[in-house]
């Protein structure tokens, strides 16, 4: 399965966000699936600056991914997450939300078909697999 990895960019410390990526990357590995997570693969970790742009290029990687894991870890909204899971809802691909203790994602968690909280990376991993 391919699975689009989404998260809240805009606020993120850049430095940590890359770290913990490539954490949530390796963790798709070595359960026997493939990540797509636009950073990286489009932008080489620099985020764009034409949001355009962006959103049409992510919707059409979006339409190559088989689900969305989309990791909510604090309480303010991710513009970009909200769009790119209501999309990949709205295509009928699986969404998967994957939430820290604090955090909100009322919404994404209404419309997922599979959610958990997790308060490590190795409970993330754990629970990541019970769902894929």
């Amino acid at each position: 399965m391919k699975i689009y990895v989404a998260y809240k960019l805009s606020g993120a410390d850049l430095n940590e966000l890359k770290l913990k990526l490539i954490e949530v990357d390796k963790i798709i590995k070595e359960l026997g699936h493939e990540s797509f997570i636009f950073i990286r693969d489009i932008q080489n970790w620099i985020p764009g600056s034409d949001p355009k742009k962006t959103m049409e290029e992510a919707m059409k990687k979006m339409k190559e991914c088989d689900a969305i894991l989309s990791i909510i870890e604090t309480k303010e909204k991710g513009e970009g997450m909200l769009l790119e899971t209501g999309f990949m809802k709205a295509l009928g691909k699986r969404v998967i939300v994957a939430s820290a203790p604090n955090g909100r994602g009322i919404l994404l968690k209404a419309i997922a078909d599979e959610v958990f909280e997790f308060k490590d990376m190795e409970e993330f991993k754990d629970k990541l697999r019970k769902v894929i």
